[in-house]
């Protein structure tokens, strides 16, 4: 499947977020396989993940046609703004739609990523690939969470994910191809003796 253009890419975004009926307060920080698309590395997968600033969750959270979405993840130790302290906090397929809004990842959260150096893509910003790499490593090594029997694929899925950041970050400052044969998470490495 080829990738969108950036243009045909904010589009698609836009069709979704607008169906929120919010305006955010700042703007939300693509993450996930929306920003491996924007960076030319893959295709986005079926949903769009965005990281939302503590303003707008506590926007959010006043509503309660958006607090139905809320999702701790079993996390039981909340702190004081109602934040999973033991998991992360999401909205999780808000209204219905193709959309996740993350609060925090691994505990990080907006402000940790937040950038005047970020790329923009309309009302949005772009997660680094720096801090991709961050997000995609903590889930590769993550067994818990994912759904039952699904594990081995999502793992597998996060660290090819890793490897596709790493050629991204290196092909940034070498040329196209420059990382085709590196040390893989998914490759054995048979050759290397450790």
């Amino acid at each position: 499947m080829a990738l969108r253009t950036k243009q045909k890419l904010l589009t698609d975004i836009e069709e979704v977020v607008k169906k929120l009926r919010y305006t955010f307060k700042r703007k939300p920080i693509l993450i996930g396989g929306g920003a491996l698309e924007y960076y030319g590395l893959r295709k986005t997968g079926h949903d769009w993940d965005f990281m939302i600033s503590m303003e707008d969750y506590k926007a959010l959270k006043t509503k309660e046609e958006y607090m139905k979405y809320f999702n701790t993840f079993g996390g039981k130790d909340l702190d004081a703004d109602g934040l999973s302290v033991d998991v992360d906090s999401t909205f999780s397929a808000v209204m219905g739609l193709d959309l996740d809004l993350a609060i925090t990842m691994f505990q990080y959260r907006y402000d940790f990523f937040d950038s005047e150096r970020l790329e923009t893509l309309g009302n949005f910003k772009v997660m680094s690939l720096e801090h991709l790499l961050l997000l995609k490593a903590l889930a590769a090594s993550n067994s818990e969470g994912w759904d039952e029997g699904n594990e081995d694929y999502m793992i597998r899925k996060q660290r090819t994910d890793v490897d596709l950041i790493l050629k991204g970050i290196v092909e940034r400052k070498y040329k196209k191809g420059a990382w085709d044969n590196a040390i893989s998470f998914n490759k054995p490495m048979t050759s290397l003796k450790l």
